[in-house]
């Protein structure tokens, strides 16, 4: 009898503490803090990819080397010529103009200010797209490129991205994308929307999100056309975003792609006799991102990839 008497007044205190005004007010209170938490975080992220964004903005616009004028100095000169190796090859860069400095790249991008500066022999271990630059006081360069495949050294597919076990996807997590089509100076426009690829795994909470399942998206954010007087084409691309588990997570990159450039033979006949002009026997092509072609950004701030959870 006392135990049925016990289930009766459960029975009856459970609706009554659900009907109580008091405890409705405070469940309401703590629905609307979460929301506006949530609300808050997501707002700080955008703000932080914003910033960072700006940040690499500036770095990509040095990388132009805006105060350094026309290219006017002597492209760097290769050790190695491009082509195909059974082997890992010592490479050497040299220049010829007074006081340069050689900055270079070995990802087949552009090289900026915040490039590796060459200070000795590079070893090419891999398959290796090398971009180099001279850049010095009286001005810069030309882009000098070469491909060196090396079939029996290819780099490892990219590993997956390991998510806490508390769904959260960390900052500063790199990211490895591809792009999803061409881009070429030629059509391209700043604002464009660039689509992108997951090029590895994300594994969340013992499952894997296949790349198929994730969308990022880019920005061309910088765009300058080839011109009559030798300069080529320059494309510069913002990594905004990508969306997993229907979740958009806040990525921060970007990369320049200059045109490849080469000597007009007609033209230097013409003008290299004439002081001053010799850029002008330059032939500036397009500046072109393939699809395929690899980057890789890094995430904004800690994102939880599993909310409901």
């Amino acid at each position: 009898m006392r135990l049925v008497t016990c289930f009766a007044v459960m029975a009856l205190a459970v609706p009554a503490l659900a009907q109580d005004p008091t405890q409705q007010i405070l469940l309401q209170q703590q629905i609307q803090q979460n929301i506006q938490a949530s609300a808050n975080a997501t707002q700080q992220a955008m703000q932080a990819s914003q910033q960072a964004n700006q940040q690499a903005l500036q770095a990509s616009q040095q990388g132009l080397w805006p105060n350094y004028g026309p290219a006017l100095l002597p492209r760097p000169k290769l050790s190695l010529k491009a082509g195909t190796y059974d082997g890992p090859q010592t490479l050497k860069l040299t220049d010829s103009a007074r006081g340069a400095t050689i900055y270079y790249t070995t990802d087949g991008w552009t090289p900026t200010p915040l490039s590796a500066q060459y200070d000795g022999p590079i070893t090419i271990s891999s398959t290796t797209h090398l971009q180099a630059i001279a850049v010095s006081n009286y001005g810069k360069s030309f882009i000098v490129d070469a491909q060196y495949n090396l079939p029996n050294t290819a780099l490892p597919p990219p590993s997956a991205i390991v998510v806490r076990p508390d769904g959260v996807l960390q900052q500063g997590t790199e990211v490895s994308l591809a792009f999803d089509s061409d881009v070429d100076s030629k059509w391209a426009q700043v604002g464009d929307k660039v689509s992108l690829q997951l090029a590895s795994l994300i594994k969340v909470g013992g499952r894997t999100l296949a790349p198929s399942n994730v969308t990022a998206q880019g920005t061309v954010i910088h765009l300058d056309h080839k011109d009559a007087g030798g300069a080529p084409g320059v494309l510069t691309v913002r990594v905004d975003w990508l969306r997993a588990n229907g979740i958009t997570v806040p990525l921060t990159a970007i990369y320049t792609i200059e045109g490849r450039n080469h000597v007009d033979r007609v033209r230097s006949l013409i003008f290299i006799p004439v002081v001053g002009l010799a850029s002008l026997a330059q032939r500036g092509e397009d500046a072109e991102i393939s699809k395929g072609t690899a980057i890789v950004a890094h995430v904004v701030a800690d994102t939880n990839l599993e909310p409901g959870s």
